[in-house]
């Protein structure tokens, strides 16, 4: 446990005693956060959340890095900088909404109006495609896998920056799909960079951190390491096979003992991806933040920072899968009757989430420092709003956060495939190299030492690629199927191909809502 605030009203006598009391609120949340803590065994928590005037809550939980485990202030504290990851698109989306106000941008005039020589791989999308069309994601541009984090993503300049928009093929329809595309943000905040004539993050430092009072912040991992108070991310310390041999036996009864491990190569440092999510915050600062976009874009002291904060909550995309629809940077969503805007974040070892609802003046924020889905967020603001249907939530995010659930459909997962080599490929050493692609770079292919088994290198990232074949399927000398891990998990396949002029191929299969397309990777010479 670690540092907490909390402000209640006390409870008059002449209240209803139907209506829980603030402090009763309270205890309830405490306690539906140390069943999560219990199921979970995430390393670290925080969470702040407020209701009125009279309700502020603030918490941080366990420890910020399992590495200085024992050592002084090592507690996860609200004070401690965590990566809010995509949540900070509303930030962006709010930057752009002061350009708007200086009469520098519009919402809906064509991006050719700002960027002349910008082009789509469809030539009707170039000269239609707008800001809002990029902050909604109805662009129907493939999401590009979402590798734009990180050193040499051929991102390190605005002319390739552009150049790679032409080789990102549309997957979905222009303006009637919802693909979430990261890369349509990085754009969004190189054009407040490019109108307004200063970097991104010294427009939004100077135009919504200093109004607001935001004072503690970093936007790239060197900066966050030198503040020498953040939340490490870490994911649990298994492979896929390892995960089934170590609970293929577990009897529903158990208490199940998840092992994490922090994660250490993580680098997030470009500045044309930055408004897509490498911004750090404290809670504290993070709720200043929510409370802005809940209070029609004003500070505390009533100063307007954000502007057309209507038009940023309410949904323009209604093509998405898990909510009422999306704005710029929120999502919307219903709960017992009431309008609900939302946006999660994550990266590896990281997630987190923020909701507000404006005709309660409810606002929360949650974040963990391990890759953890926070379902228990929904039975909160289920108690603050003393939802009639608080039962059902409560069961559904009980199912979610099942740790056997979990590890059934990992072991279910697993026994689908046939994991390993039944015998090495005869041209397995020619898939070692390096491969290209005109959009996302370099991939670097080696052997490691176990058998049958290659590393890939997409630079800050390196993965282990085991082998695998669907255990439905025959053997084909033409392709051979790798998995990468995440927190136990199959994240993603890369297949090697040998094409019929006999080269070698690399490709991954980018999936959406709406479909899927192969990106392909060529070998070098």
């Amino acid at each position: 446990m670690s540092s907490v605030t909390v402000k209640v009203s006390v409870k008059n006598q002449n209240e209803p005693i139907t209506k829980k009391s603030n402090s009763q609120l309270i205890e309830r949340i405490e306690n539906h956060i140390a069943k999560f803590l219990q199921k979970t065994k995430i390393p670290g928590l925080v969470i702040t959340l407020s209701k009125g005037d009279d309700l502020h809550f603030s918490k941080g939980y366990g420890v910020k890095s399992l590495n200085n485990i024992g050592q002084e202030h090592n507690e996860y504290t609200v004070d401690t900088l965590t990566p809010i990851c995509s949540m900070t698109k509303s930030i962006t989306a709010a930057a752009i909404s002061i350009l708007v106000n200086q009469g520098k941008l519009s919402w809906n005039k064509p991006l050719k109006t700002y960027i002349p020589d910008i082009e789509f791989s469809d030539p009707w999308v170039t000269d239609h495609i707008t800001i809002l069309d990029l902050l909604t994601h109805r662009t129907g541009i493939t999401p590009a896998m979402d590798g734009i984090y990180g050193k040499n993503r051929l991102l390190e300049s605005k002319e390739i920056f552009l150049k790679n928009l032409k080789s990102l093929p549309l997957i979905g329809d222009f303006r009637s799909s919802f693909i979430y595309n990261n890369m349509m943000y990085s754009l969004a905040s190189y054009i407040v960079k490019l109108v307004s004539g200063t970097p991104f993050s010294h427009f939004v430092e100077e135009h919504i951190f200093k109004p607001l009072g935001i004072t503690k912040f970093t936007w790239n991992t060197p900066s966050l390491k030198k503040s020498g108070d953040f939340a490490a991310p870490h994911e649990y310390a298994y492979t896929m096979e390892e995960f089934y041999n170590e609970f293929k036996q577990s009897k529903k009864d158990d208490v199940i003992d998840f092992k994490y491990a922090e994660i250490t190569g993580w680098v997030f440092e470009d500045e044309i991806t930055i408004g897509a999510g490498t911004l750090s915050l404290s809670a504290i600062d993070m709720m200043k933040w929510i409370k802005c976009l809940m209070n029609d874009g004003k500070s505390a002291d009533g100063t307007q920072v954000v502007y057309d904060v209507e038009l940023i909550r309410k949904p323009h995309n209604t093509n998405t899968f898990n909510s009422v629809g999306y704005g710029c940077g929120l999502f919307t969503k219903l709960v017992d009757g009431h309008v609900v805007n939302f946006h999660t974040g994550g990266l590896p070892g990281i997630a987190g989430i923020f909701s507000f609802v404006k005709s309660k003046d409810i606002a929360i924020y949650m974040c963990t420092n391990s890759g953890t889905p926070l379902h228990v967020q929904d039975v909160i603001l289920a108690e603050l709003l003393n939802a009639s249907d608080i039962s059902t939530t409560m069961e559904r995010v009980q199912r979610f956060e099942n740790p056997h659930l979990f590890i059934e459909s990992v072991i279910e997962e697993y026994e689908k495939l046939n994991v390993g080599m039944k015998e090495i490929h005869p041209r397995f050493d020619e898939f070692v190299g390096t491969y290209t692609h005109p959009a996302y770079g370099e991939v670097v292919i080696s052997k490691e030492d176990r058998p049958g088994h290659l590393s890939m290198v997409r630079q800050p990232e390196y993965y282990v690629l085991y082998p695998y074949s669907k255990k439905d399927s025959g053997d084909d000398q033409s392709s051979l199927s790798f998995y990468t891990l995440l927190d136990g998990l199959v994240t993603g396949s890369w297949f090697f191909r040998i094409n019929d002029d006999d080269s070698i191929a690399l490709y991954v299969k980018d999936a959406s809502t709406v479909g899927e397309t192969e990106i392909v990777f060529s070998k070098k010479a």
